[in-house]
């Protein structure tokens, strides 16, 4: 349930604080608190992540992301 409610906030989330710090903390928050693993590890994951979407999608592909007011 916790997986879901976090997905739905992410979300909500995209439109304002953009696809990439959306998606840091929701897989930062998913691998924490459902696979109980270091908040380090978490964050790197995430982060790696959220790199490798960017370079397929945006890079590789030319697909927009929700970007933040910042703009990433």
């Amino acid at each position: 349930l916790a997986g879901w409610f976090s997905m739905i906030i992410a979300i909500a989330l995209f439109g304002v604080i953009g696809f990439a710090l959306s998606f840091v903390m929701l897989t930062t928050f998913l691998i924490v608190v459902l696979d109980r693993r270091p908040v380090w590890l978490a964050l790197g994951v995430g982060i790696g992540l959220a790199v490798i979407f960017h370079l397929i999608f945006v890079v590789a592909l030319e697909v927009s992301l929700p970007a933040a007011p910042w703009g990433f």
